[in-house]
């Protein structure tokens, strides 16, 4: 079954000094010492300089800033972007998890402010509400040709390559289904070549 992200984030702080050799509090003196100015420089420059993956950097400069804290109210977020005039969306964002959680059984979702991202190893998919009528399920399918939309900052990463508009529940089809299983699919390969 898969975890919410609370206890997502506990299992990651829990794993992080067996995957990286030092403990939380070591890295953040790391980074506090020796890293670039900005959030974005830090991630990159964690990932390069010490071979750290995407969700890695993410949860230790997260809890530097506080960012990685607001998963602990996951059912906030949540209600928080289909509040009032999105309301109406909210269960198209119910089918579009499940089937996101149906793929498999490490499938995460991990609410954020403004989407919910969906993650094995790291992000596969994002679900936002765009705008007041439509969700975008936004797919990782870097590499694969295709005649869906390119993706331009949907889920606040490069990540996502291509989007698929839903405004309805007719617009959750078959090949809605394929995309998203695909990118579930990509990122088991790209995440197996990841040490860390």
């Amino acid at each position: 079954m898969a975890k919410s992200p609370a206890e997502m984030l506990a299992v990651m702080l829990g794993n992080l000094e067996a995957r990286t050799g030092k403990p939380l509090a070591e890295w953040i003196a790391i980074v506090e010492a020796e890293g670039p100015a900005t959030r974005a420089e830090r991630q990159k420059w964690l990932k390069q300089a010490y071979g750290l993956g995407q969700n890695t950097a993410m949860l230790i400069l997260g809890k530097m800033d506080g960012t990685a804290d607001a998963y602990e109210d996951a059912a906030g977020l949540l209600d928080g972007q289909y509040a009032g005039p999105k309301a109406a969306l909210r269960p198209l964002y119910e089918t579009l998890a499940a089937m996101g959680q149906a793929l498999g059984e490490d499938v995460t979702l991990k609410p954020c402010r403004t989407y919910v991202t969906l993650s094995r190893r790291s992000q596969f998919a994002v679900i936002q509400a765009t705008t007041q009528t439509r969700i975008d399920l936004g797919v990782s399918l870097r590499g694969i040709e295709c005649d869906l939309t390119p993706a331009k900052n949907l889920g606040g990463g490069d990540a996502i390559t291509h989007r698929i508009p839903i405004a309805a529940a007719a617009d959750i089809t078959p090949a809605v289904r394929k995309w998203l299983a695909k990118a579930y699919a990509l990122n088991a390969k790209s995440a197996g070549s990841r040490s860390k």
